[in-house]
């Protein structure tokens, strides 16, 4: 279902289609790929961001939304969005200041993002679907977003296709004034800025993205560690046998911690995921369990305290 659709057509070496705005009553919208038979190619300058409408544009009604009136899905009206799977570029201030929007998916079709395109936004998430290459326009979207990012990557090249999951933390920088020297500094808070680094040439090193998990243990709160830990090992594209271990006694250490954040999101499968693999065993298992007697939380209690009855029963067989 896709809203009401402001366009335009484009001549060149092929005729495409520009998307200029969208009208409806779904904060989630799901842009075409096609219209009238032509490739939707690009999202226009402030096309989810000016109050003003473009003249002598055409109109795709609404597939499935009501008649009537509608208002104009920008700024604070727009909340999730799914560009089409041609899509090439997104406009200079396409969502500038859609201050609500939380969650965009595209693939790797899409090549540039103009300038300012997401300034004023505050994602938390970033679908991306490489189907043809491994390069993205992330880096794009990470330089205009300083705060936390969880950034899901699915590679479908080949048969088999894999997935990543990264978390880019927050991070933000403020002017100091030294004022002996007679200068403005600087100061960069948290390891975000870092993280960022790792994406360049419009491909992410996981390598080095792995590597900065020390640094960030000395700048990150507990429960953003632990979410960078949980999406690597839950989907380790490229994660070095090293990069993982370091993450598995990251998260046997503070598994009361973890098994307290993994409740609030009642997410159980991370729970049987974190028990599968081995990670939470012995003391962890026992912190884990602890914390849910405490939180009184029924589910990741029982499941907790099934694992352990197997475990115990393996231990006497062995003997």
């Amino acid at each position: 279902m896709y809203p009401e659709i402001h366009y335009r057509m484009e001549e060149g070496k092929e005729k495409t289609v520009t998307i200029t705005g969208c009208f409806g009553d779904n904060p989630e919208v799901v842009l075409p790929e096609r219209i009238d038979g032509l490739l939707v190619t690009r999202i226009g300058d402030y096309g989810f961001s000016s109050e003003e409408e473009e003249e002598n544009v055409r109109i795709l009604p609404s597939d499935g939304e009501p008649e009537g009136a509608k208002e104009s899905l920008i700024r604070g009206r727009v909340e999730e969005i799914h560009l089409p799977e041609g899509l090439r570029e997104v406009g200079r201030y396409a969502f500038y200041r859609c201050f609500r929007l939380k969650c965009i998916s595209f693939t790797d079709s899409l090549t540039s993002i103009g300038s300012g395109a997401f300034t004023g936004c505050q994602l938390s998430r970033v679908e991306i679907r490489c189907r043809k290459t491994r390069q993205t326009c992330l880096r794009q979207i990470l330089e205009e977003q300083r705060f936390e990012l969880f950034v899901h990557i699915s590679y479908e090249e080949g048969e088999r296709g894999e997935t990543a999951g990264l978390v880019f933390p927050e991070h933000y920088e403020e002017a100091v004034e030294n004022t002996p020297a007679r200068i403005v500094e600087t100061h960069y808070h948290g390891s975000g800025g870092d993280y960022r680094q790792c994406v360049y040439l419009k491909e992410i090193n996981y390598e080095e993205y792995d590597s900065l998990f020390a640094k960030a243990k000395a700048r990150e709160n507990e429960g953003t560690l632990i979410r960078i830990a949980l999406a690597r090992l839950r989907e380790p594209y490229r994660l070095t046998e090293k990069a993982k271990q370091e993450y598995v006694e990251f998260l046997k250490d503070c598994a009361a911690r973890t098994a307290g954040y993994l409740m609030e999101q009642d997410d159980m499968e991370t729970v049987r995921f974190l028990l599968e693999e081995g990670i939470w065993e012995g003391d962890a298992l026992e912190d884990a369990l602890n914390e849910a007697e405490k939180r009184e939380h029924a589910e990741a209690a029982a499941i907790l305290l099934s694992s352990r009855k197997r475990r115990a029963g393996r231990k006497k067989f062995e003997l």
